[in-house]
């Protein structure tokens, strides 16, 4: 997604989703909500409460949730390391809100994997 896109989006929405946010020690918070037993992994939509994230794994003993991890750790571009998941909120360190951002709009473009 180009910066322009960015700019759009945030012009036309009003900016960057409250579900994501710059937290603590510099970490960017997320909130997620996984949907399991989708056909593909992918982000399904971005809204100011959530990112929605299909994942093909079902919810049971963690597996949907360490798919999503997964999933968005590819997304993100960042090692496993860097990312946390607390219930429903994920934490990212080594880069910034709007990287985050950019990367998940990008991925919710894309077709499913």
């Amino acid at each position: 997604v180009s910066p322009a896109t960015v700019y759009m989006y945030q012009q036309t929405e009003g900016a960057i989703p409250a579900c994501i946010e710059t937290g603590v020690a510099g970490r960017v918070s997320v909130n997620i909500a996984v949907q399991p037993l989708s056909k593909a992994a992918e982000i399904k939509e971005i809204t100011n409460a959530a990112v929605l994230v299909n994942v093909t794994s079902a919810a049971k003993d963690g597996d949907a949730t360490k798919e999503a991890a997964a999933y968005l750790c590819k997304v993100l571009g960042v090692k496993r390391k860097q990312l946390s998941l607390e219930l429903n909120r994920l934490h990212i360190l080594g880069v910034n809100t709007t990287e985050v951002f950019q990367r998940l709009l990008c991925a919710c473009a894309a077709p499913p994997e």
